[in-house]
């Protein structure tokens, strides 16, 4: 296997593997965004094989749906970012920023031919997605150290795809063939970086899902299922740092404590079902009003 060979199954083996892991990741947690991010490195390791090892077509139309592939990682990745926060993904402007990309790209491709004008088309498209990662998390409290690195991988991705085609301009603006850009030093620096942040991007949303299921045990651990409030156990906890950060600070404390009046009552007259009810209704007005 020639060296030329590895590097293009580079990128295709370091996407199937992860959209394997998220994949697997996701059979357990069935986290939305988990399949998210399985997706997007399915898209990658497509993209990819379609365009260095998979078979060529006249016009160089195999292009197109690796394109596509690409542009369709970086809304995936998008979509699992923003969605790790429960926040609304726009699909409809990263959609409307790919149909845009694309319809440049299929200009460069069949109108007037120029592999610089396709690199510049897709660049900047899915540049302008990893800005939407970056506008999206921008004012959300970073309450975690991989909540900012899950942050900064989507800057550096827009600095990184934006910065392509600047050193292709600095090139000479484009290759005459396909067969001279893929052997040149700019497409084995783009090869390796994608390796890079696409492995950096994989382990910190990994960690990042290992944070969410650590908070989920904590909180089964440590909430009482049916009024949502903490039990005894999460109160100790939590009422001993309270306590401290109010004497540090010199603020005054205080402890309320409430009682639901009767209430053996209405389980023996309306059966524990309606008492559940009021306990869950009063766990919720409690979270609402604390």
């Amino acid at each position: 296997m020639s060296g030329q060979i590895f590097i293009q199954l580079l990128n295709p083996g370091i996407g199937l593997l992860f959209a394997v892991a998220f994949f697997l990741l996701w059979l357990n947690r069935r986290d939305r965004y988990v399949a998210y991010a399985a997706a997007a490195y399915a898209a990658s390791a497509a993209a990819f094989l379609i365009l260095d090892v998979g078979p060529a077509l006249p016009y160089e139309l195999h292009r197109i749906p690796a394109n596509i592939g690409f542009l369709a990682t970086g809304v995936f990745f998008a979509a699992a970012i923003i969605g790790r926060y429960g926040l609304p993904i726009p699909w409809r402007s990263m959609a409307v920023t790919c149909a845009a990309a694309m319809l440049f790209f299929l200009w460069f491709l069949l109108g007037q031919p120029s592999i610089g004008g396709r690199i510049l088309s897709v660049s900047i498209g899915a540049a302008i997605i990893a800005m939407v990662i970056v506008v999206a998390l921008w004012p959300i409290k970073k309450r975690y150290l991989i909540d900012r690195v899950l942050f900064w991988v989507a800057a550096l991705s827009v600095i990184n795809l934006t910065a392509r085609p600047i050193v292709l301009l600095a090139l000479g603006g484009g290759f005459d063939s396909y067969d001279g850009f893929q052997q040149s030093l700019y497409w084995t620096t783009v090869q390796f970086s994608q390796a890079m942040v696409a492995i950096v991007a994989a382990i910190s949303l990994m960690v990042a899902v290992a944070i969410d299921q650590i908070n989920e045990l904590r909180r089964q651990v440590d909430d009482d299922n049916l009024s949502g409030l903490l039990n005894r156990r999460g109160f100790e906890t939590r009422a001993g740092p309270a306590l401290r950060r109010c004497l540090d600070d010199d603020r005054p404390v205080a402890l309320m404590i409430a009682d639901l009046d009767r209430f053996k009552q209405i389980n023996d007259t309306h059966g524990h079902a309606v008492g559940d009810a009021i306990i869950a209704a009063f766990g919720a007005h409690v979270r609402a009003i604390a």
